[in-house]
């Protein structure tokens, strides 16, 4: 079985922004989509990069859907720190991952790591409104871009806030 069976169809584009606020009027006016869309403020509970443990992180984050299975996500870093952070710097706003959700983390994480991948970002989060959730941003050799492996939410998990 490929990983791309482990995979949901729906998926999205995520973008680094310097300001989400611009970039959500912007899809709502010129695309008529995302009307009731509203940022808000994402802090993971755990995350990495390269390894390293980011500490508390925060951005702002705009989900814009596009039709049932694709979406436009943006995000603004608002801690100086971490990938997001370092992406924006770089690059100024940016088209920076396709993210794919799965059922299936675990397997998925581990079959990207077994493709040399080398995981640039990876992340916890756990909260009463979207539930627990787990992602990885992959650099896999000889595929161009950035792959976002993105756990389906389950339930809150107090225990472990």
């Amino acid at each position: 079985m490929s990983i791309l069976d482990k995979l949901t169809p729906k998926v999205h584009a995520g973008y680094i922004v310097e300001d989400v606020e611009a970039c959500l009027k912007s899809v709502q006016e010129k695309f008529g989509c995302a009307l009731d869309v509203k940022s808000y403020i994402f802090a993971p509970t755990k995350s990495w990069s390269g390894g390293v443990d980011l500490g508390k992180l925060e951005m702002r984050i705009a989900m814009c859907p596009i039709g049932d299975k694709i979406s436009m996500e943006f995000i603004q870093p608002l801690t100086p720190a971490g990938y997001h952070f370092l992406s924006l710097v770089a690059s100024g706003d940016n088209l920076n991952h396709l993210a794919f959700t799965t059922d299936r983390f675990d397997e998925c994480r581990a079959e990207v790591e077994a493709m040399g991948a080398v995981f640039v970002y990876e992340m916890v989060a756990n909260d009463p409104v979207k539930g627990y959730r787990r992602n990885i941003y992959a650099k896999i050799p000889d595929i161009p871009g950035i792959v976002e492996i993105l756990e389906n939410a389950t339930a809150y998990r107090p225990e472990e806030a």
